[in-house]
């Protein structure tokens, strides 16, 4: 009797525990608020790039902002392949944020790209972020140190011979 009690208790508590939380889809959010970078992935699932850094926290983090309109678009796409290669996945990570305001544009980026991490921005113009960190031109590049704390928010351009010996020293920190 006392065995099934025992075992009659223990399959509620594996029943109730709480599993991982899958991400919500970006339609079932509340996304009103200026103050968060409201970002989508390619299954339209939300997140926040808040959300984004702490989940790569004990990585160097450098974030990519793009718009298929900017000048050497495709020229910094590839260097930012080539980084994401080159560079050790348990330190380092690339986000790559998109920030048309169509999807079109992104989608077709996805059929070619290599790069692992991909999002696009919703309502990126009328956020707090774009007005607190003037984004006048793209790309803007962002780093992140690996506790998850801004060190550049104009960061090197992938194409500059100095960013991947800047991030090994990150790295190694």
């Amino acid at each position: 009797m006392k065995n099934l009690l025992f075992l009659t208790l223990l399959a509620l508590m594996v029943s109730c525990k709480e599993g991982p939380q899958k991400p919500l889809r970006y339609a079932d959010v509340d996304t009103s608020s200026k103050d968060v970078l409201h970002l989508t992935d390619p299954d339209d699932y939300y997140y926040s790039l808040e959300d984004l850094i702490e989940a790569s926290q004990g990585k160097v983090v450098y974030v990519n902002f793009w718009a298929s309109y900017e000048f050497g678009f495709k020229e910094s796409m590839r260097a930012l392949e080539k980084l994401e290669k080159e560079m050790p996945k348990e330190n380092f990570k690339i986000i790559n944020i998109c920030l048309d305001a169509v999807m079109l544009p992104f989608e077709q980026h996805l059929r070619i790209t290599t790069l692992e991490h991909n999002y696009i921005a919703r309502g990126f113009e009328d956020s707090n972020f774009a007005e607190e960190y003037d984004f006048v031109a793209l790309p803007r590049f962002m780093l992140y140190d690996r506790k998850g704390k801004l060190i550049d928010n104009n960061a090197m351009a992938p194409t500059n011979e100095n960013l991947e010996s800047t991030l090994q020293l990150l790295i190694e920190q």
